[in-house]
Order: structure tokens, then sequence, then C-alpha cells
């Protein structure tokens, strides 16, 4: 197995701001985070997937060829990804990675999604059901097979020949 940290960083300035108003990113936040896990039968297991914000400028089609260039795939051949683990549920965990499902979805095969969303009740001025209902229409109509796994904490799962052991949820 191998553990890649990825992401794009956004200069404070925003990309290409005086160039190209639409690409202009000053003002974003600078957060987010896509870790990625190289699995032993080349499969992946993808933490979190970014903030969208943080893929403006070509940067869907980078962590794209980034995905297949690890698993050693071309870039005609889907990704296995084993599992996408979503360790809570905000924007700059979530969104990059939908942007790229919702972009080439043929090239990959999402097996799981692996999560421990809290009640929608504990997010009264967050609109994180229209979110969810995005994120589970896509999976449902582009990745049918793909289960969907409540972890607790204590939960140990074998994912691609790794072992995942679930730390601590909300529910604690």
């Amino acid at each position: 197995a191998q553990f890649f940290l990825y992401g794009l960083n956004m200069d404070p300035g925003g990309y290409n701001p005086a160039k190209d108003p639409e690409l202009n990113t000053s003002g974003y936040p600078n957060c987010g985070m896509l870790l990625a896990i190289r699995c032993p039968d080349m499969g992946v297991i993808v933490v979190d997937g970014g903030y969208s914000d943080q893929f403006r400028c070509g940067g869907i089609s980078q962590l794209d060829a980034f995905l297949h260039r690890i698993t050693g795939r071309e870039k005609d051949e889907p990704v296995d990804i084993r599992a996408w683990l979503l360790t809570h549920f905000h924007p700059d965990h979530m969104e990059g990675f939908y942007e790229l499902l919702h972009a080439y979805p043929e090239r990959y095969r999402l097996q799981r999604v692996i999560c421990n969303l809290p009640s929608f009740s504990l997010f009264p001025n967050v609109n994180i059901k229209e979110e969810l209902k995005k994120l589970s229409a896509l999976i449902g109509t582009q990745y049918p097979g793909c289960r969907e796994l409540k972890v607790h904490t204590g939960e140990r799962l074998a994912v691609g020949g790794i072992t995942l052991e679930v730390l601590y949820t909300h529910e604690d």
C-alpha cells in the first residue's frame, strides 16, 4: 500500500485573476483535503475529496490523471475505487471528488462509500440535504452496485487488502 496526500493550493491572489476573472479564486477558502491510498491490488481508497474551488483551472483532469498514474491504469481504463471514505460532510472534504465522478463517471468503478453522517437536525443553517441528494443521485445513477457502509467507533474493515480501523465517529 502507498499513501498520497493530494491537493491544489489556492494562491491568495487567485488563479490568473488578471487574465480571466472567471477563474479568479481569491476570496475562496484555502482548505480541503483529499488523500489516496493505493491498495496492494492497485485499487485505491479515496479519503475525503477536497473543495471544488481547489479543482478549477483544469484541476479535475489533473486529479483524474493522478489517480490513473498511481494505479497504473491507462486513461481509457477505469480505476477501481475500493472505497470513498468521507470523514465528515463538509464541502471542503467531498466536493472535489464528487466533481471528478460527475465529470468522468466511466473512468471509475466506485465500490463503496464509507461514512457515518450525523442527523440533518445538527445542521439547521446548512443545506446539506440538497448536497446529499445530489451525491446520492450521482452514485445511484452512475454506480448502481456501490454499497454504503455506515461505520461506528472501533470497527475494522478490510478493503482492497488494507485494514481500516474506525477510531472515532460523531456518535461518541
